[in-house]
């Protein structure tokens, strides 16, 4: 998809004869259509930003030829974050792939939030029914750089942004207190020629990308896809990219830029791909993390949550499993009763988590899709048709988008939506549980396909290719 780069520009005139008060000229400049709007007075950084957020949603209410969507109505418009870049630490900068040229005195990084409705597709979506939607880039978290200079502002979509790569693809991380756990990443690797019966194991990714990614029985772990709009020399460009580890983790959980894992002592780590991470926890099972937030599971059954400051404090009790979907997560009681705990991505989850009783008997959750004591499958969103599925079930995965359930008998049902490789305007829904393969011992929804570890140790994936979807062995 061709991303349309909008550049707005601020300026502010003052006018020092008698008689006449300060205003200030705001002026939207996109698609070569300038748009100007005069305030009466001069705006502080937190105004401007917001009255610039505004522009550039009106913006998008307009056709563009190289934007296959446009924003019908939307409210609830927000400034959620707004920090002058010279203030962000080291993990920040790394999470924003923020330039020397973007840190200054008088540069701000900008994170707004939005409720839009929108005609046409909008990338990984697809066409919209008419609903609500709430994250206008699905994409890597860039923001937007407000620049001031003098009593003039400039504002320019850093998802938009395509120069200023880099040609540093390795890196190597490692704790400041202790070298358990140090890893090198390549970020332009290549797919093994075969796996063969290497892969170990499939580690979950964040739902809302949707990663391809293996660990190898060397403790090599690969990941490739999932995120767009990156330098090809960042390891989430989307290309291949390739960890290798001094101590292999026993569980890892890569998300959105941030990647959390559990070293062979139970002590949870959390970083950046490109910046070091630090321990959080001991006596971790399993965890996941998104952008600044995260949570984990104890072995001894106690739920706990992090926020910025990285001080993790307890949410929720006598859990014996725990999986996010989107802003919810869903944790699964020593009683087999299945709660679900809002605001996650947003800090509510940490302050507040409002616990609420979903239902009983469950054996396994993947967000949404719950796994039943009795091999039965429910969908807990609330437009789903409830999946058919002929067989028993005993595992079930879901990135949000696609879903799959692995039977008994080793056969592999997928439904929902999966879109093409390096192209998310072509996809292929599919309304109910269809056979997508049998021998399967494991599976894992991504966005541009499906992975698949069959029962002899062979990595396979599915792909979308010309509207149909098609299995073959992960070779290079």
């Amino acid at each position: 998809m061709k991303r349309v780069t909008f550049c707005v520009v601020i300026s502010i005139v003052i006018l020092s004869f008698l008689g006449c008060n300060k205003k200030t000229e705001l002026t939207l400049l996109a698609e070569n259509e300038a748009v100007s709007r005069v305030s009466d007075h001069l705006l502080a950084p937190e105004d401007a930003a917001l009255e610039l957020a505004a522009m550039y949603v009106e913006s998008l209410k307009k056709d563009a030829e190289n934007r296959s969507y446009v924003i019908t109505e939307y409210e609830d418009l927000r400034i959620k974050n707004l920090w002058r870049t010279t203030e962000l630490d080291d993990e920040m900068i790394s999470l924003f792939c923020l330039g020397d040229d973007e840190i200054g005195e008088n540069k701000w990084l900008l994170e707004f939030s939005v409720r839009f409705r929108y005609e046409g597709t909008l990338s990984p979506i697809g066409p919209s029914n008419g609903e609500w939607f709430s994250v206008l880039h699905q994409g890597s978290p860039m923001g937007y750089l407000m620049e001031k200079e003098g009593n003039d502002y400039s504002l320019y979509s850093r998802y938009d942004k395509t120069e200023g790569e880099t040609d540093a693809p390795v890196q190597t991380n490692a704790p400041e207190d202790s070298g358990a756990g140090a890893y090198t990443v390549l970020a332009t690797a290549e797919l093994p020629e075969h796996f063969g019966t290497s892969v170990q194991r499939l580690p979950p990714s964040d739902s809302s990308d949707g990663k391809m990614i293996v660990m190898t029985d060397d403790g090599t772990l690969y990941f490739w896809g999932g995120v767009d709009g990156m330098p090809d020399t960042h390891p989430q460009s989307g290309n291949m990219t390739r960890i290798t580890w001094r101590e292999p983790p026993v569980f890892i959980f890569l998300s959105r830029f941030a990647l959390c894992y559990v070293d062979a002592d139970g002590n949870l780590w959390r970083g950046q791909l490109l910046a070091a991470p630090v321990m959080l926890a001991e006596n971790i099972v399993y965890a996941e993390t998104f952008l600044n937030f995260g949570f984990a599971l104890t072995g001894e059954g106690t739920l706990i949550a992090w926020g910025p400051e990285g001080e993790p404090a307890v949410v929720f009790r006598d859990v014996r499993a725990a999986r996010s979907c989107g802003d919810e997560v869903f944790a699964i009681k020593n009683d087999d009763s299945l709660w679900k705990l809002p605001g996650f991505g947003m800090g509510r989850f940490l302050t507040s988590p409002e616990a609420e009783w979903v239902m009983d008997d469950v054996r396994e959750t993947g967000g949404h899709l719950v796994l039943l004591k009795d091999g039965t499958v429910r969908d807990l969103d609330a437009y789903a048709a409830q999946p058919v599925i002929p067989e028993e079930v005993t595992h079930v995965a879901s990135n949000g988008f696609a879903h799959a359930a692995v039977c008994a008998d080793g056969s592999l049902y997928l439904w929902g939506t999966v879109f093409a490789p390096g192209n998310r305007q072509e996809y292929l829904t599919l309304d109910a549980p269809v056979l997508l393969c049998e021998n399967v011992s494991d599976a894992v929804p991504c966005y541009s396909g499906v992975l698949i570890l069959d029962s002899t140790g062979e990595l396979l994936v599915c792909e979308l290719d010309d509207g149909e979807l098609v299995t073959s062995p992960a070779v290079s």
